[in-house]
């Protein structure tokens, strides 16, 4: 019987050992994200974290939920964290380093790596990162050295030669930046970077013919990424040759119907030539066939209201409200449809209820100063556009309200 209590009690004192627990917190939470269930995992990582806020690998586990959620300051925390705890662990070091670059922190990047290769030197992704911060602190010769280095650690990767590439073409060394874009794509025919920039190249060399070859065999290559797609479709405008370019996405269209970025293309470009009539055809159409996407939609009724089709633009924009009552643009569009049909005190309304729920909205503040001017109140216009252009210090429409020229490039009569 005291055996039995013995062990009971043994097991009890386990169970409340906080070393214990947050060693199953660990194992529950690695489970988890195994399995892609990333909030659970993230539970019970930040449980382990409070019975133990030094627990290094915790605190690692949990910058994984975070990258893996687009969470980037959660997971720049938590590996400056464990990074601070295990100064030699490689691989937050290297994940650091990876996140770094989105904030253009390359100093901080480069000294990320350099300790990770200290820890680790056979690492790949260690010495690629630092020849990538060196190559964009402009330290050419040794981001050459690095990535022939990364090179040699990893011969099958594309990276290393792109790397080297750039840094060769920093220095001007323009037949030997395009045999190393060759060798990345050699390597890697999907790896996109490879090809576009050497079609860059190409094309800064007037070399058309081939820079339009890679672009096409970009496309073939990875056929669902938009960017070779735009990028063909720009070597063509340039080219003049309108036609090939609205083939393309056309295309594009056809190809990625249920991605906007390539459904969409071919209405925007129609918008960026100002070709009103096949815009407003276009994404007529695509508001029929993507019902769901608020932002074709967005652009649809701005294109009925530019052709002041104001009736059809207002009944679409009461949709959207229909279904989202609390949707600021849709609040904001109403209020300007309100003012250009003379009901400026409506349109107050809707305005204020706007920028009330987001008040960092320029375009809201803006067209309340708008409607203010219309009831007769130029004070309180003034102070809107005022906001507007706190907010926004280039808003070209608010600062022509308060009668200041804006300080970038206009036609003279702009501010005559």
């Amino acid at each position: 019987m005291d055996s039995v209590r013995s062990c009971g009690n043994l097991i009890l004192g386990c169970s409340r050992d906080p070393n214990v627990r947050k060693q199953k917190y660990l194992r529950s939470g690695a489970q988890y994200l195994q399995a892609g269930k990333l909030r659970e995992a993230a539970i019970e990582f930040e449980n382990a974290i409070q019975l133990d806020p030094r627990f290094a690998e915790t605190h690692y586990q949990l910058a994984q939920c975070y990258l893996r959620e687009s969470v980037w300051n959660g997971a720049y925390q938590e590996l400056l964290r464990t990074v601070d705890l295990q100064p030699q662990n490689a691989n937050a070091l290297t994940d650091l380093a990876k996140l770094l670059v989105a904030g253009r922190k390359f100093q901080d990047r480069r000294d990320r790596a350099a300790a990770a290769l200290a820890v680790r030197p056979e690492s790949f992704d260690a010495q690629l990162l630092l020849a990538s911060a060196d190559e964009a602190l402009g330290n050419t010769d040794l981001a050459a050295d690095e990535a022939q280095k990364a090179i040699q650690t990893a011969p099958g990767h594309a990276e290393g030669y792109v790397i080297l590439a750039l840094a060769q073409l920093k220095k001007q060394k323009l037949n030997e930046a395009e045999t190393s874009f060759q060798q990345a794509i050699s390597a890697d025919v999907h790896f996109l970077p490879g090809r576009l920039l050497l079609a860059g190249l190409y094309q800064s060399q007037n070399r058309l013919p081939e820079a339009e070859q890679q672009y096409t065999a970009a496309i073939v290559a990875v056929p669902d990424n938009p960017v070779p797609r735009a990028a063909l479709a720009q070597l063509y405008v340039s080219e003049g040759r309108k036609i090939d370019a609205e083939r393309t996405l056309a295309d594009a269209k056809s190809a990625m119907t249920n991605d906007p970025r390539g459904y969409r293309m071919i209405g925007d470009y129609y918008i960026s030539v100002g070709n009103s009539e096949k815009a407003l055809a276009e994404f007529a159409s695509l508001s029929q066939a993507h019902p769901g996407d608020l932002s074709v939609k967005r652009t649809y009724i701005q294109l009925l209201m530019s052709q002041n089709r104001l009736e059809d633009a207002n009944a679409l924009n009461e949709q959207v409200l229909k279904v989202d009552p609390g949707e600021v643009e849709a609040m904001i569009v109403r209020g300007q449809i309100l003012v250009r049909n003379g009901r400026s005190t409506e349109a107050v309304v809707a305005l204020q209820k706007a920028v009330k729920d987001a008040p960092d909205n320029a375009v809201g503040h803006f067209n309340l100063g708008v409607a203010y001017s219309q009831t007769g109140a130029p004070e309180l216009a003034e102070g809107e556009w005022r906001i507007a252009v706190h907010l926004a210090p280039s808003f070209v429409d608010a600062l022509r309200s308060l009668g200041v020229c804006p300080s970038i490039p206009l036609r003279p009569a702009d501010c005559a």
